[in-house]
């Protein structure tokens, strides 16, 4: 089942529905293409991440796929560029 991403409030208020942890793996998601599963432990990029995060992204239709081709949803988009819009 999918939610219309205005409905999806982890898209429209990532800062206020996605923790810290789940803020920076979606970003990484989004900027890096190296990933890899190492144990419980997911690695992208540089960064290192509980698979429950990643599941967590997965669950809220911000991300798609598997590693090691984990990708943003159009969604998943939509969040990375209201983070780092209120970033800067």
């Amino acid at each position: 089942m999918t939610t219309a991403l205005t409905d999806n409030p982890a898209v429209t208020e990532p800062r206020k529905h996605l923790t810290p942890s789940m803020r920076t793996a979606l970003i990484a998601i989004d900027h890096y293409r190296h990933q890899k599963r190492n144990g419980p432990e997911i690695i992208v990029g540089r960064h290192r991440f509980k698979a429950s995060t990643v599941d967590a992204l997965k669950r809220m239709e911000l991300v798609r796929g598997s590693v090691p081709s984990l990708a943003p949803t159009l969604g998943g988009q939509m969040a990375v560029t209201r983070l780092k819009g209120e970033q800067s």
